[in-house]
């Protein structure tokens, strides 16, 4: 029967109605997250930037953003992890075994409380879009090019921010 399954638990069978079969003979690429990072921005603890303006540490600490061990606003880097969580693919462009390796632009390392660690990496731009990959996943996120900018802005932001005065006793 179109929509309906046969279900048994134990010697218990019974007929359910469901879509699983459309999910199922949809193409891959219809159904992968588009997401470029499966970390939510307030589980981030710890992000490494590295890209041609060098290397650079954004740690939470006390509940508060250090940058280099240097604590800065939170608004900065607060704005980046959102940048970073929300950005998304317009498009999944499946790996080829015989395909370069994206040349990273940007390379972008998540890390939680537990260790948990994600590298997040940008390729150079192509027309309006920009490649993207993440660490386990094999497959190139096509992001628009308005979403790598405003990653690429908020990240000289958090370079450009402020030190925090230390607040007098």
């Amino acid at each position: 029967l179109p929509g309906k399954l046969t279900v048994r638990a134990g010697e218990q069978a019974f007929v359910g109605t469901t879509k699983i079969m459309d999910s199922v003979l949809r193409p891959a690429s219809d159904w992968r997250s588009r997401h470029w990072t499966r970390f939510d921005n307030w589980r981030v603890e710890r992000l490494t930037v590295e890209d041609a303006a060098g290397r650079m540490v954004v740690e939470r600490k006390d509940g508060q953003w250090q940058r280099d061990g240097v604590e800065i606003g939170f608004t900065a880097a607060s704005d980046l992890l959102y940048a970073l969580s929300s950005a998304k693919a317009e498009s999944i462009r499946e790996s080829e075994p015989a395909s370069p390796p994206l040349k990273p632009v940007i390379t972008l390392t998540l890390t939680d409380a537990d260790g948990n660690e994600e590298t997040l990496t940008m390729g150079a731009a192509e027309a309006a879009v920009v490649p993207a990959r993440v660490s386990g996943r094999d497959l190139t996120l096509i992001l628009p090019a308005a979403t790598a900018e405003d990653v690429r802005s908020k990240v000289g932001a958090v370079r450009a921010a402020t030190a925090v005065s230390p607040q007098a006793p």
